[in-house]
């Protein structure tokens, strides 16, 4: 049952993953993998948006609010295009960069860097320069995982990943994608239907 004082149910980051699950004991595994790649693809985009927005504090006027939204469409059309490999770059890159905008002209700056980050292979060094653990382990984890490429092959090659692999993305992917959320703040939906829910 639903709260009476709550207006969300099951996030959209879980209604991916529950829709996986039925591909998994039909034995459709590619289906299965390029479900939970898009519900980490949408974690991936929510925690560079909230890294971005959440802090930039300025006056409500008229002329502040066209130029925040603005920047909003000049966010969303910088990362329109970006694969699931480039949002993992770029949420280790912000995740070492420590410090999101608080301004808006700071948060201007910021839109426009997003691109260089999306190429550049992450140091070990920049890695363990990352003060929050939480945030550090998250970076470690999401910079080393070889899931976008299983990912990829699924869906250029027509890989077809073997039961084991598909039942291990299927327990790994939905964790990673509560840590990525919590470690960069994303609110979550009240989940209501665990995922083997009949």
């Amino acid at each position: 049952m639903l709260r009476v004082s709550g207006d969300s149910a099951n996030h959209v980051v879980d209604q991916f993953v529950f829709e996986a699950y039925e591909p998994l004991l039909k034995r459709r595994y590619m289906q299965c993998v390029l479900m939970l790649a898009q519900s980490l693809e949408l974690v991936l985009m929510l925690c560079v948006e909230t890294w971005l927005f959440r802090s930039v504090r300025y006056r409500r006027t008229k002329a502040n609010n066209e130029i925040m939204g603005a920047l909003r469409g000049r966010f969303y059309a910088a990362t329109d295009r970006m694969t699931l490999g480039k949002l993992r770059r770029l949420a280790v890159a912000l995740a070492i960069w420590q410090a999101p905008p608080r301004t808006l002209a700071e948060l201007d700056a910021a839109i426009a860097q997003l691109p260089k980050h999306t190429g550049k292979k992450v140091k070990d060094s920049d890695l363990a320069s990352i003060p929050d653990e939480a945030l550090r382990a998250a970076a470690v984890h999401l910079d080393g995982t070889n899931f976008v490429d299983l990912r990829n092959a699924v869906a250029h090659k027509a890989y077809r990943p073997p039961q084991e692999m598909a039942e291990l993305c299927y327990e790994r992917v939905p964790r990673m994608n509560r840590l990525l959320m919590k470690v960069f703040g994303v609110a979550q939906g009240q989940l209501v239907m665990p995922p083997k829910a009949g």
